[in-house]
């Protein structure tokens, strides 16, 4: 037995809790139980995490290799080199 809030209210509410896979505090923190899980929801997820990665791994190559039309492609950096920064001058 618990008091959950559902919207503004509290009600007590009795579940099982072999039939609790998650849950979101009121912070956003979630907790989630796998084992517990449905196939549907454990699915999705899966789905979700491997479209991160793919973006991510995308966004990387897209990083790594500059356009042709970029004019920096010409340009190269060591990681060590730092560009020459801009002069500042007191105005009255």
């Amino acid at each position: 037995e618990s008091e959950l809030l559902f919207g503004e209210r509290y009600f007590t509410c009795k579940i099982p809790f072999v039939a609790i896979w998650g849950m979101t505090s009121m912070r956003g923190q979630f907790l989630m139980w796998p084992e517990s899980a449905p196939a549907e929801v454990l699915a999705t997820l899966e789905q979700q995490a491997q479209a991160r990665k793919a973006d991510a791994l995308a966004a990387q190559a897209d990083a790594a290799e500059p356009s042709a039309g970029d004019p920096r492609s010409a340009e190269t950096h060591s990681p060590t080199e730092s560009k020459p920064r801009p002069k500042l001058r007191r105005v009255k």
